[in-house]
């Protein structure tokens, strides 16, 4: 728009300028970007109404994605809360918790590699990287040694994650009753000792340990120099 500038110093618009400021305005209201709205005004001919549905169109679809990602942001800073509330409450103590119901994703033989194909998976599904990392563990020797690592997506976190179908047929793991503690180390290594306190637990309680357990990879620590993780651990158990 060029205004006309009277000789009093003011502005002066006409009505077609007011009609293309007003379909600026309402433009802009649906998101358009001021290409777009250019591209818009230009368009003509007898489908014009056409062309602009498909417009209004193709900008509802870039609208839905941005709140599905809107969405997914406030899942996995709601999930961060939970996991730094669970640390603060059961860091130093054994309690009965259930292994949260999950979806098996996928498992790796070890850590390393469960992290890279972790971050491949994300960068492909978006959702996917509120999946978590946990280990099992064989409790049947005096040795522990995660014998493989999965990647699990909770059932609380599957809508805002848009599974997608690739996935839809993977193992569902149903919650499990453990004794759950978390523990603060320098390291992220997990030794029988730490299983061995929570079967003992478990037995001094009235329940009957599994000769397995889990733990969560960390991804929380705290310090710089000298640096220490938290890390879940949860052994299954059946009432005696």
């Amino acid at each position: 728009m060029k205004p006309e500038k009277g000789e009093n110093g003011y502005r002066y618009y006409t009505k077609e300028d007011i009609r293309n400021f007003l379909w600026i305005i309402y433009s802009r209201k649906l998101g358009f970007g001021l290409e777009e709205i250019v591209e818009l005004k230009n368009e003509g001919g007898e489908d014009v109404l056409d062309q602009f549905k498909a417009h209004v169109l193709s900008q509802m679809e870039k609208e839905r994605a941005v709140i599905e990602e809107h969405e997914r942001i406030i899942k996995r800073l709601l999930l961060t809360v939970q996991d730094i509330d669970s640390i603060k409450t059961h860091m130093g103590k054994y309690s009965i918790a259930a292994f949260p119901a999950a979806r098996i994703l996928s498992s790796f033989p070890d850590q390393h590699q469960a992290i890279k194909e972790w971050y491949e998976i994300a960068k492909q599904y978006p959702g996917l990287d509120m999946a978590y990392l946990h280990s099992s563990y064989s409790l049947k020797g005096d040795d522990t040694c995660p014998f493989k690592v999965d990647l699990l997506l909770y059932e609380e976190a599957e809508q805002e994650a848009k599974l997608p179908e690739a996935f839809k047929e993977c193992i569902q793991m149903e919650q499990t009753p453990c004794v759950y503690t978390v523990v603060r180390k320098e390291n992220d290594e997990v030794t029988r000792e730490d299983f061995r306190k929570m079967e003992e637990w478990a037995f001094q309680n009235g329940y009957e340990p599994q000769p397995w357990g889990w733990s969560s990879v960390p991804i929380f620590r705290d310090g710089t120099e000298r640096p220490f993780y938290y890390i879940g651990l949860y052994l299954p158990i059946n009432e005696r």
